[in-house]
């Protein structure tokens, strides 16, 4: 019998706390039709931020002021090389719609 009882008790538990919140509104903010990343601003402050943990606080402050150019839904952020320098530059490519990181490199 009090196996019974508490297995009675067990399962209402679980059909009340299952039902609890459904009352309540969800929602979910859908993406902007412009995209998470609208503008070059948007995008270089993003690469600042993910590009440090990568090549290092020094290494990309060198190539500052990073620039950003959108081709089909994807930012290339790019830094600058100063006059007469050879290289290249800390990049990311990150799309525009959800700002997913598609790569990180180090251009030549």
């Amino acid at each position: 019998m009090t196996l019974r009882l508490l297995g009675a008790c067990a399962f209402l538990f679980v059909v009340l706390s299952s039902g609890y919140g459904w009352d309540k509104k969800q929602t979910r903010s859908s993406l902007p039709a412009e995209g998470v990343i609208p503008d070059e601003v948007t995008a270089v402050k993003i690469a600042e931020a993910i590009l440090p943990p990568v090549f290092g606080d020094e290494e990309v402050s060198k190539y500052k002021p990073y620039h950003a150019t959108l081709r089909e839904g994807i930012w290339t952020v790019y830094g600058t090389l100063k006059p007469n320098a050879r290289g290249g530059t800390p990049m990311l490519s990150v799309q525009k719609i959800d700002a997913k990181v598609i790569e990180i490199w180090h251009s030549q």
